[in-house]
């Protein structure tokens, strides 16, 4: 399970924080770089998810999830709000046909 590699820093790569090898067993090692930026613990439980594009895994805290998906149903319901208002609306923009 060796890993190498490390993104600290900013530019184009920084969310690029190495490779890691699967073991035998199926388990990774998450680079110490990341694990301290994020602060991961040993032993707290993240959820995996297999991302849109072919072959790639996502990792989150659980906290950060939650934090993400309530930050979007706010903009959600913005949005809801400013339909209903009358202010989503494009001027000048063609109706479209159905």
């Amino acid at each position: 399970m060796a890993c190498s590699g490390g993104g600290e820093g900013s530019g184009p790569h920084s969310n690029f924080h190495g490779s890691v090898t699967v073991g035998e067993r199926g388990q990774v090692v998450i680079p110490a770089a990341i694990r301290r930026e994020l602060n991961i613990e040993s032993g707290e439980r993240l959820l995996v998810f297999r991302h849109p594009f072919d072959g790639a895994i996502v990792l989150s805290k659980i906290d950060a999830f939650a934090d993400f998906l309530n930050q979007n149903l706010l903009l959600l319901e913005r949005a809801r709000q400013d339909i209903d208002s009358g202010e989503g609306d494009d001027e000048g923009a063609e109706p479209s046909e159905e």
